[in-house]
């Protein structure tokens, strides 16, 4: 949804410069491909440019500084003590790790394998969804920026269209949301893996009950 409205943007930004029109008053029926050639060539490296170069760029150097201003003045931190709470047969990723090194189980080494793989791919993926929010709100901000300036752009055509404030309200709200999705990858907390695995959770509770029966032992004496 997001990388349709990301392309419907940018396409609608290179007509207003290249054509004065929009997406919706542009006369496709007159669209010629070979007339036309040199700009799609243009347009299509343009658009890879920017969303494989200067997007990706822009995306780490601000998420860079919000990051660092996150771990300064953590806003947006839950602070749930109950997240690194211990629940039966559930173990740490290092703990499991280390049994595994210790025990040369492959079993165990495996499950470390899975929750390392299953945490990137979720890490990619919200990586990958904040770049593709960050992207779609640039071209959002040029689209507007464009109809502000008195071109024929989507968002001025909306607005003379449409009711004026409901227009101004939804892109408000869309830019609101793409920058909360876009924060919201760079403010994360990250998460304390437990992972499932009752043989070694067994040999460390039998372990913590041995030192504190020696423990309540030294106390009585």
């Amino acid at each position: 949804m997001l990388q349709i409205l990301s392309l419907t943007l940018f396409l609608d930004c290179a007509l207003v410069l290249t054509r004065g029109q929009n997406v919706l008053t542009y006369a496709w029926e007159q669209f010629s491909w070979s007339a036309s050639f040199g700009l799609i060539v243009v347009g299509v490296v343009a658009y890879s440019v920017l969303i494989s170069v200067v997007i990706p760029i822009a995306d780490v150097a601000l998420g860079k500084m919000v990051e660092t201003l996150h771990i300064a003045y953590p806003v947006f931190d839950s602070h749930d003590p109950h997240k690194y709470t211990r629940s039966q047969h559930q173990v740490t990723p290092y703990e499991l790790h280390e049994y595994a090194d210790r025990q040369q189980s492959d079993y165990a080494l495996a499950k470390y394998k899975e929750y390392v793989a299953n945490r990137e791919r979720t890490s990619d993926t919200a990586a990958q969804l904040a770049r593709l929010a960050l992207q779609t709100f640039a071209f959002l901000i040029t689209n507007v920026s464009l109809g502000a300036s008195g071109s024929d752009s989507l968002f001025k055509h909306a607005l003379m269209s449409l009711d004026v404030e409901w227009v101004t309200m939804v892109t408000l709200m869309a830019g609101i949301l793409l920058t909360g999705l876009w924060l919201a990858y760079w403010c994360r907390s990250m998460p304390f893996g437990w992972i499932y695995f009752a043989p070694l959770y067994d040999e460390i509770e039998a372990k913590r009950r041995a030192e504190r029966m020696r423990f309540e032992e030294h106390a009585e004496r």
